[in-house]
């Protein structure tokens, strides 16, 4: 009878202790989530000549590898891991990719972007080496007026294939896998 008295006394004790730890982790203020990876669009030059800037940061605690696309050893990228929103002052809005070369004859590597902790890098976005193939437009041509345009980037996996949360990762994975979205740049063509 003691041994069962004893058994309840302990069994009691730990409920206690885990009722007293989950009451503390209740009280703790929660974080809001932050993404470690923020890209800002940003023009360049003269709106007419089509030019923006997409700068990736890495304002995590830990670096980070984009694999953006990929390239050519002499001097070709395509960052086909962003896709950009274009809208018009109608209101509708184009899904745009970078436009790849049919034949590759040679070698392509992946087009790799390591951020240690607090670093920016940055690509050339180019409007006239996007189309729209949803609307099988393969050529933009941009009439004077004011348009939006927002990037998006979604880290492929160690595969290639896009996935859609932050916190999927392997061991054969080093790559920063998700989806992040940009500012909306406002910009106007005369």
């Amino acid at each position: 009878m003691k041994d069962l008295g004893r058994q309840w006394a302990i069994v009691l004790g730990i409920w206690v202790c885990f009722a007293q730890i989950t009451a503390m982790r209740a009280q703790r203020p929660r974080r809001p989530a932050v993404h470690p990876l923020q890209i800002t669009l940003s023009q360049s030059g003269h709106a007419r000549e089509h030019g923006f800037r997409l700068a990736f940061h890495n304002g995590g605690s830990k670096p980070l590898v984009l694999n953006l696309g990929f390239k050519y050893p002499n001097g070709g990228d395509y960052p086909e891991a962003v896709r950009l929103f274009l809208t018009g002052e109608d209101g509708r809005t184009l899904v745009l990719q970078r436009r790849v070369p049919g034949v590759i004859g040679g070698r392509a590597d992946a087009m790799l972007f390591k951020l240690p902790v607090g670093a920016t890098s940055e690509i050339a976005i180019n409007l006239r080496d996007y189309w729209a193939p949803e609307r099988r437009i393969y050529v933009l041509h941009l009439h004077p007026g004011t348009y939006r345009l927002q990037a998006e980037y979604t880290g492929p996996d160690a595969l290639g294939q896009p996935v859609e949360h932050a916190t999927s990762r392997s061991g054969l994975n080093p790559y920063w896998t998700g989806t992040v979205r940009s500012n909306t740049l406002k910009f106007s063509l005369p």
